[in-house]
């Protein structure tokens, strides 16, 4: 398990480290209102296991603050393009 807190917030270059570390292995990620695991696991399928960005982003469409967590994502995929 890999847990996020409050205390210590997850990135997404932690997360993704997190993930290519445990990639042959099922991992269960938790996050207390489960909006950073959302994106984060949507960002993962993107990047790492070639999925669609309009996927990810209906992933987000029910999110809490969507507008909030589009601008990070936005930024993140910037990245990789």
């Amino acid at each position: 398990m890999i847990a996020t807190t409050t205390s210590r917030h997850m990135t997404w270059r932690s997360s993704e480290r997190s993930c290519a570390a445990y990639e042959d292995q099922d991992i269960f990620v938790h996050c207390a209102a489960n909006v950073r695991v959302t994106v984060f696991a949507a960002l993962d399928r993107v990047i790492r296991q070639c999925g669609t960005v309009e996927a990810a982003r209906a992933t987000m469409r029910d999110l809490d603050r969507p507008d909030v967590w589009r601008t990070f994502v936005d930024g993140v995929l910037d990245e990789y393009r």
